[in-house]
């Protein structure tokens, strides 16, 4: 359960791979949300890496069009006959955190345009939730956590964020999107400290 969202796995519902499980998103009365897939294994004739994207977004033109979004990840199988019950490292945790903000994001943001800023600050802020997570219940992983944290911060606040304001004063340049990096793990640092659940929700809501 996620601010008021509860996840509930639909094993009747087909994904295009046995590996790929179905998630119903619903609000706090049950009402329907979205659907999530997520695709976390590897598999031999699978693309590296981890992203989010939508096989559906959610619109209101044509009725009540709910999004459908899915999570992928390379993460290695467990031994049979449990293949799901895998062990993250900790970079990986950070890394399906991160993609999860991303899903969270664009299930709740109904529809509305959020500009790339705002979407990498919904996923960096999912990272801070679980650092905080970690310290309150696992302080034996919270250090090797916080440091793995630590370590891209200053990736995202020193190379890329001197190459993002030398850009900003050369009219000459183009965008590119990883210069949304530096502004928005800055801002989730803001919106980390904030006290009130409504405004962080409002966020990922686009609004």
């Amino acid at each position: 359960r996620l601010y008021g969202l509860s996840f509930t796995r639909r094993a009747d519902i087909a994904g295009y791979h046995p590996d790929v499980w179905a998630w119903e998103v619903t609000d706090r009365d049950g009402g329907a949300v979205g659907l999530l897939y997520t695709d976390y294994l590897a598999r031999p004739d699978k693309h590296g890496g981890a992203w989010m994207g939508s096989l559906r977004v959610q619109e209101a033109m044509d009725g009540d069009v709910r999004p459908v979004v899915y999570l992928v990840a390379n993460f290695a199988a467990a031994p049979p006959p449990d293949r799901g019950a895998t062990r993250l490292s900790i970079d990986e945790a950070r890394t399906l955190f991160h993609e999860f903000g991303h899903a969270l994001q664009i299930t709740a943001s109904g529809g509305r345009f959020v500009t790339p800023v705002i979407r990498e600050l919904c996923a960096f802020t999912t990272e801070i939730a679980l650092l905080r997570y970690c310290k309150a219940h696992d302080p034996h992983r919270y250090g090797t956590l916080f440091g793995n944290w630590q370590a891209d911060s200053q990736r995202y606040f020193g190379k890329l964020a001197t190459e993002f304001a030398a850009a900003l004063s050369d009219d000459d340049n183009q965008y590119e999107y990883r210069w949304n990096y530096p502004l928005a793990r800055l801002l989730s640092l803001d919106l980390a400290n904030c006290q009130s659940e409504e405004r962080v929700w409002n966020v990922f809501c686009g609004e």
